[in-house]
């Protein structure tokens, strides 16, 4: 049924229709501003979720690089550790010897520049074990890598050469200041409360020790270590706990 509308009735119709134009607009605006907000904070939250992840990951990634470094260092300082004592092992001791000598090669015509090494042995260890055992020679080792450490300067390089013997490294000495820290030492270990050590011969624990100097004994790491060798040995050859050196 068509019902012909007037001018005020057709007025109103538009203005209802207008309003409700209007009311379905504002309606869809709130809606898509809703899903808007909801996308931003949907956004919000993964950056923030992303930004966690990335944090996580970056203190788990330093946490392992200091953890790697912590076990690189541990590796390298067993590397050149003695596991006993303590000390430098054999191996350190003659990179560094051979440091040294290359260094005072290019330094030779320089009177103070000059290296002493100092070599030890334990006496009659042998029999010290095979009486106590040895638990208690591994304890006389560390204790006695322990005298060295407390006795030595910080650029001092004391290692364990092999068995009950040991071998110091002291830069810028001339024999006569190895011969007076090796006889230091000499007595420091005779004193020394070492248990079992009243069993000994002579009633204590002692040590033998040889000396040689750069240049005077040798300029070579093999030369030099033989000759404290020599002089080690001329200790133990002519009755022990005493402190030798050979005569250039």
């Amino acid at each position: 049924m068509w019902v012909e509308m007037g001018p005020a009735d057709w007025d109103i119709y538009v203005r209802l229709k207008n309003l409700l134009s209007s009311a379905l607009l504002r309606t869809m605006l709130v809606q898509q501003r809703e899903q808007a907000q909801k996308e931003v904070e949907r956004l919000l939250g993964d950056a923030r979720d992303r930004a966690v992840d990335l944090a996580r990951a970056r203190d788990e990634a330093e946490k392992a690089a200091l953890e790697n470094a912590k076990l690189y260092e541990k590796v390298e300082q067993l590397a050149i550790m003695d596991g006993l004592t303590n000390i430098y092992n054999h191996r350190y001791f003659q990179e560094t010897l051979k440091t040294e000598l290359n260094r005072l090669e290019r330094y030779y015509q320089i009177p103070t520049e000059t290296v002493s090494i100092i070599m030890i042995d334990v006496d009659f260890f042998k029999r010290y074990n095979d009486a106590n055992g040895h638990p208690a020679g591994d304890a006389v080792l560390v204790e006695i890598g322990q005298i060295l450490k407390e006795m030595t300067r910080k650029v001092d390089i004391v290692a364990r050469y092999g068995g009950e013997e040991f071998i110091l490294l002291v830069p810028s000495t001339p024999k006569s200041g190895a011969i007076v820290l090796a006889e230091r030492i000499r007595k420091r270990v005779e004193e020394h409360p070492f248990e079992f050590g009243m069993n000994q011969p002579d009633g204590k624990l002692t040590i033998s020790v040889g000396v040689a100097t750069y240049e005077e004994d040798g300029r070579s790491p093999k030369n030099l270590i033989e000759m404290a060798d020599k002089a080690l040995y001329q200790a133990k050859a002519t009755g022990k706990n005493k402190v030798c050196y050979i005569n250039p």
